[in-house]
């Protein structure tokens, strides 16, 4: 892999679960990445508990942008799960998920100011 790739930005390129698999494979292995946007895809279910692997592995990812990405409820379990076991995030953006329930987005702040990450929801 390319250790000097720091930004990923695959935003509004219609990725759908294969293609978000293939790209959290890739971060598994990728040291030096620190940000990653892949908003406006549609990582579902399958694509979301994929990331939330790669982002366990990956402990230098600082920013990642999932806005408008169709995340589901059951990703957003996964994602929150995946939080709770402490990353080194700075800035996480889930803006314009309406699948979330609203439950899920007063964890996910409660979670960030714990955490003391940013977070847009």
């Amino acid at each position: 892999y390319n250790t000097t790739l720091i930004t990923l930005n695959v935003e509004i390129n219609k990725i759908e679960t294969a293609g978000i698999e293939a790209i959290s494979q890739m971060l598994c292995g990728h040291s030096g990445l620190e940000m990653i946007k892949l908003s406006g895809n549609f990582l579902g279910t399958d694509g979301t508990k994929a990331l939330s692997k790669a982002l366990q592995k990956n402990k230098n990812l600082r920013v990642v942008h999932l806005q408008n990405s169709h995340l589901t409820a059951i990703g957003g379990d996964l994602l929150l799960n995946t939080l709770k076991q402490g990353l080194n995030l700075d800035y996480l953006n889930l803006w314009d998920n309406c699948l979330l329930r609203p439950s899920q987005k007063s964890q996910l702040k409660d979670l960030s100011s714990k955490m003391g990450f940013s977070i847009k929801i």
